[in-house]
């Protein structure tokens, strides 16, 4: 059989640094590419995943920088070196624990407490140590360390396993094969750590630590579970950070839904002003020509009565007809709109602060909350193409007579020097200039060197596109 005890001794450094590199770039991809205004469920959880990679990089790296640094320090001062690194090991179990229960809906709110107990446990830990050393020699024990595997690692890979195999509905959804390959090789590499890194423990005297154990694995298998371990942790990071594509395909599946939304609601716009402008105004028309017949037309009381008929019966049509126009319009509260602008937030990479209270957003029509959408969408994509600026803020202002919208940047803005009459308007401003005066709005834009501000106002009334009328009876 192959000896690996060379290779072990020789690689050992590489090994370790290799795993908590592995962990830490994982957790440090998943912080930087965190979406907040993502809808995924498992986007909402990995936080959790993310402070566990972090801090268990650190503790992996324990085992290569302590024993080099250890000629150099005094025995007390290695001894809080691996305490604080035990330390770190468990705190990373803890949050993988959470991470876990977070994927599970029912126990997701028993994760926010879980934490600051091993938080509170380790600082605890620590202190008794500060206080009486000898406690430092119990937790270094392998007793110490079989302990951790069997309640904490066991435990927290195991629910991470259970938990990411439920997700595969809503990464499905996102339509790659490609993506729940990925998280299957997660699924299958954090149940392989729950067997590598938390069954398998060291050599004691009770059970199952006397059976299953570092020195068995390596008489059996040829090769130490470190080596084991470092290959699932390498999996584990690089299908998580694959599956973090996810980001990327639920903004086109938003843009594709926002395109779809878009043309549905001027497709319903176009019906529902040609009912109100063209079969309305023909039916009031008539309604009017026998309103004329009614006062011209003969004492038969019974040719009264037809007429009455008609004209109620036209008067019922109309009632329906704006019923059906209102029903074409989805409901607004204002809280689409505000999603809308935290996904463009995410999607520009563009920090976006929102001033507004949403129940003031519910007073506009389904149209006009529609062209606002729109109009916020133009001028924040062109803050991030053209402007350079670092921040925006889209406020929201109530007036007694309408709403006011201000989006503003802290962009480069126009300088002095440049000829307000020579500044070429491009298509985007002309689109929301556009819209705005669909809604009776008024719109101004404000060039500064400092930067530039969207500033629209959209009145409470005359913004819904299907009108109350008069009927067409007496």
């Amino acid at each position: 059989m192959f000896e690996w005890n060379p290779l072990l001794i020789a690689g050992r450094p590489i090994l370790y640094f290799v795993y908590g590199l592995a962990f830490f770039l994982l957790g440090f991809a998943i912080l930087i590419q965190r979406r907040k205004s993502s809808r995924l469920k498992l986007a909402k959880t990995l936080p959790w995943l993310a402070l566990f990679a972090l801090i268990h990089g650190l503790a992996e790296w324990g085992y290569l920088f302590i024993p080099l640094n250890e000629p150099y320090l005094s025995p007390g001062a290695v001894q809080g070196l691996r305490l604080i690194q035990i330390l770190l090991w468990i705190l990373s179990f803890v949050f993988l624990i959470c991470f876990g229960l977070a994927l599970f809906e029912k126990s997701y709110k028993k994760s926010l407490f879980l934490w600051p107990m091993g938080v509170f446990g380790a600082l605890l830990v620590f202190f008794l140590w500060l206080a009486d050393h000898s406690i430092g020699i119990w937790l270094a024990s392998d007793e110490m360390e079989i302990f951790a595997r069997y309640v904490l690692c066991i435990p927290g890979a195991s629910l991470a396993a259970f938990g990411l195999n439920r997700q595969r509905v809503e990464l499905r959804n996102l339509g790659s094969k490609w993506l729940l390959r990925n998280l299957e090789i997660a699924v299958l590499s954090f149940a392989g750590y729950a067997l590598a890194g938390g069954l398998v423990a060291p050599e004691a005297a009770f059970f199952p630590a006397n059976v299953i154990n570092v020195v068995n694995f390596k008489n059996l298998f040829g090769f130490p579970v470190e080596l084991l371990r470092a290959g699932l942790g390498t999996m584990m990071a690089f299908s998580i950070l694959n599956v973090l594509r996810m980001y990327e395909l639920e903004d086109q599946k938003r843009f594709v839904e926002i395109n779809r939304r878009e043309a549905l609601a001027a497709e319903r716009e176009r019906i529902s002003r040609d009912l109100h402008d063209g079969v309305i105004q023909s039916i009031y028309a008539v309604g009017l020509t026998l309103q004329r017949l009614k006062k011209t037309g003969t004492s038969d009381p019974q040719w009264t009565l037809q007429l009455e008929y008609v004209l109620n019966s036209l008067d019922t049509v109309v009632t329906d007809i704006r019923r059906y126009i209102q029903n074409l319009l989805p409901e607004n509260d204002g809280k689409e709109l505000l999603g809308d602008v935290d996904w463009l937030e995410d999607a520009l990479s563009l920090p976006v602060e929102i001033k507004t209270d949403s129940r003031m957003l519910s007073r506009l029509s389904p149209a006009a909350s529609e062209h606002l959408n729109l109009i916020i969408r133009e001028a924040l994509t062109n803050v991030s193409r053209h402007a350079q600026a670092t921040s925006a803020s889209v406020c929201f202002r109530t007036r007694s007579d309408g709403l006011e919208v201000e989006i503003k940047d802290n962009g480069k803005g126009l300088a002095k020097a440049d000829n307000p009459g020579e500044r070429k308007e491009g298509m985007g401003l002309r689109n929301i200039k556009s819209r705005v005066a669909a809604l009776n709005g008024t719109c101004e834009i404000v060039f500064t060197e400092t930067g530039t501000s969207v500033q629209v106002w959209i009145p409470w009334e005359g913004n819904i596109i299907a009108e109350k009328g008069e009927g067409t009876g007496s």
